[in-house]
Formats: structure tokens, sequence, C-alpha cells
């Protein structure tokens, strides 16, 4: 099984392919920048990686209760232009994988 990590941080989004026993394959950095410009790269970066599932770690604070509208989303942030963009639903979607997302604390 091929599984994708996402560490969203205010500089980069690390990204990572590997094996449900956790050896990575592949990794790449995405600045981060603009919601658009940074989420597409992300997606550019995994779309031909054949990945079943998606796990992501992102600055925040984010929306983690799954029964709530906000879930995925970035609630308020200081970083310009990320509050109320939703990383998990827009990079579920777009890659076609379920989503796993906790704070890049936890």
């Amino acid at each position: 099984m091929r599984l994708a990590a996402v560490e969203g941080g205010g500089t980069r989004f690390r990204c990572a392919v590997g094996d449900e026993h956790g050896r990575l394959q592949e990794t790449w950095d995405v600045p981060t920048t603009d919601p658009h410009g940074t989420l597409g790269g992300v997606v550019a970066a995994l779309r031909d990686s054949d990945v079943q599932a998606l796990g992501i770690a992102c600055f925040g604070p984010l929306g983690l209760d799954p029964d709530r509208a906000d879930y995925g989303h970035l609630l308020s942030t200081p970083k310009p232009g990320w509050a109320g963009v939703d990383v998990a639903g827009r990079l579920g979607a777009e890659l076609g994988v379920p989503v796993g997302l906790d704070t890049d604390v936890n």
C-alpha cells in the first residue's frame, strides 16, 4: 500500500510517499506561498504517486472535529490568505483519497 504524508508549515509543505511499513520512497518540498499555489503544488507533486490514503499535519488552528462543517479548514491564522482554507477537503478531493488530519504540533 502506498501512503502520502504532508506536513504543512509556514515556509514549506513537505510531501512524502511511503508504504504501510513506514519506508519512505519519495519526498518533495513545496514552498508555502498562497493557498492556491501551495495546495496546487502539493497536488502536482502527489498526483501520479498512486497513493491510497493521505495524512496531513498542518499549521493551524485547524478544524479537527469531523462532525463539524469546518473540519479540515484552517481557522483564524496569522498567515495572510490562509484563514478558512479547506486544506483536507481540497487535497482529498483532488487526489481522490481518504484523509487523516491533525495539527503539526501533534
